[in-house]
């Protein structure tokens, strides 16, 4: 697992690819909306639990 920053960046690009998956699945037919649909609650899970992780490491060095 990264540490430290590394943890809040990977958050951060993973809170961006969700965004774009869900404008993609909002301008998209078929199949596309659907892998912009799983990809968003992919990316934004994953998200959220990379900043999750670096708010309790953070909380736990302080």
């Amino acid at each position: 697992m990264p540490s430290g920053q590394g943890l809040l960046v990977a958050a951060v690009v993973f809170a961006v690819a969700a965004t774009v998956a869900l404008v993609i699945s909002w301008a998209a037919d078929g199949s596309a909306r659907l892998a912009g649909g799983i990809g968003s609650a992919v990316c934004g899970v994953l998200a959220v639990w990379l900043a999750g992780s670096w708010y309790r490491r953070r909380a736990y060095l302080e």
